[in-house]
C-alpha cells in the first residue's frame, strides 16, 4: 500500500537523477510529481533512452 504516492514520485525522480546526472528544475519536477505513477515511470524511463542515444 503506498500512503504517500508524492514521496514515492519523488523518490523515482531522484533516482533518474542519481541515474543520468541531470538535475531537473524543480518545476519539472513539481509538475512530475502530479501525473500518475504509471506515466511518470514511463517518461522518466524515455528520457532516459534519448539522453543514451544522445550521448556519444
Amino acid at each position: 500500500m503506498i500512503y504517500n504516492a508524492r514521496a514515492v514520485k519523488y523518490d523515482l525522480i531522484q533516482q533518474f537523477e542519481a541515474s543520468t546526472g541531470i538535475i531537473l528544475p524543480s518545476g519539472v519536477k513539481s509538475n512530475l510529481c502530479t501525473q500518475t505513477v504509471p506515466i511518470l515511470g514511463k517518461q522518466l524511463a524515455v528520457i532516459k533512452l534519448q539522453i543514451k542515444e544522445t550521448k556519444p
